[in-house]
């Protein structure tokens, strides 16, 4: 399986009392360092040492165990590495299934371009129709459950 994931640095707000935070890219391949800091300032100081916190690498949700963050806008900073790809063509290849999901409903989209969210109505009196609200079809909505962040 082909699968690149990238380098990442991410900054989250923190507010009083939290103890987790979720990362974007994920799987999580590793973590590079984790800063908290009030003032922005990334060095050796700010630095949260990995006894302090444990990452599911699966789903990319960072829990620190006994450590108190510092709350602030942008108080902490996640330099890893992860992600699902880097490309198209390497997603494609790592998660054929998805892939397959998404074509799958880009051509019903495509083939229904001119009705989609429409239904007609007939009845005695005349017909009418009546657009509602779309939604993936069920299989695609499936693929897509497996895969989603909770």
């Amino acid at each position: 399986m082909v699968k690149k994931e990238i380098s990442v640095t991410e900054y989250f707000d923190i507010f009083r009392a939290q103890d987790s935070i979720q990362l974007s890219a994920y799987p999580v391949t590793s973590i590079t360092s984790i800063h908290n800091s009030q003032e922005e300032i990334w060095d050796a100081g700010t630095l949260i040492d990995s006894d302090y916190y444990h990452v599911d690498l699966d789903s990319g949700l960072v829990h620190f165990d006994s450590y108190i963050l510092l709350y602030g806008a942008k108080a902490v900073r996640v330099v890893y590495v992860g992600g699902m790809a880097d490309t198209t063509d390497n997603f494609v290849t790592a998660y054929p299934h998805i892939a397959s999901a998404i074509t799958m409903e880009v051509a019903y989209r495509f083939q229904r371009r001119h009705t989609i969210g429409l239904i007609a109505v007939t009845a005695a009196g005349g017909s009418t129709t009546i657009a509602q609200k779309t939604q993936f079809l069920p299989a695609v909505e499936d693929v897509l459950d497996s895969e989603r962040r909770y």
